[in-house]
């Protein structure tokens, strides 16, 4: 509720931004180093939109809860803990970009 007003369009339009994006890190992880360029650009975009740092700890709680929800099987914990070392690492490319001085406490 806190970051609402963040968010221009609705929730739905967001959503798939957000499945987009999470769709091309994931396409191009092989390829980090033409990944990073977009990837910092985003975060740009981010800062510009009011996004704050403390804000990439709140999605990373939101995904997470969300893949513990709907992912079922055996390799449920394995693929959690993957997505969780992704957005990891996306978060630290996008605070050091936009947040420099947070991107240490970070890292």
């Amino acid at each position: 509720p806190d970051t609402r007003e963040l968010f221009v369009q609705d929730m739905a339009s967001q959503s798939i931004k957000l499945m987009s994006t999470l769709g091309l890190v994931v396409s191009q992880l092989q390829h980090s180093n033409e990944l990073e360029p977009v990837i910092r650009d985003l975060a740009l975009r981010h800062l510009a939109y009011g996004v704050k740092a403390c804000h990439y700890d709140n999605v990373r709680i939101a995904l997470l809860s969300m893949l513990r929800m709907v992912l079922n099987g055996g390799r449920k914990e394995d693929a959690i803990a993957a997505w969780q070392r992704a957005y990891d690492g996306l978060t630290l490319v996008m605070v050091e970009a936009a947040y420099p001085d947070d991107a240490k406490v970070l890292s």
